[in-house]
């Protein structure tokens, strides 16, 4: 009986090892996609959003006042 439960216990160990590493895996995929893409948008497209944050950081406008000049006494 004891041989038995052993047996048992081997499978339900083996079963619990393979899903840990299928969900590793899983982890370390969905990790190095993250990770690739970020390199791309940094090192490839970097310049390029560069650019557009420098132009969409300063606008310069006049706005003219409601209620007219004022002026300092």
């Amino acid at each position: 009986m004891e041989e038995l439960h052993a047996r048992l216990n081997d499978q339900q160990s083996g079963e619990i090892k393979l899903r840990f590493r299928i969900l590793f895996a899983v982890i370390l995929v969905a990790l190095s996609l993250v990770i690739i893409r970020l390199g791309y948008l940094q090192i490839i497209r970097g310049d390029e959003f560069l650019q557009k944050s420098e132009n969409n950081s300063i606008r310069l406008r006049k706005i003219r006042p409601p209620r007219g000049l004022i002026m300092d006494l």
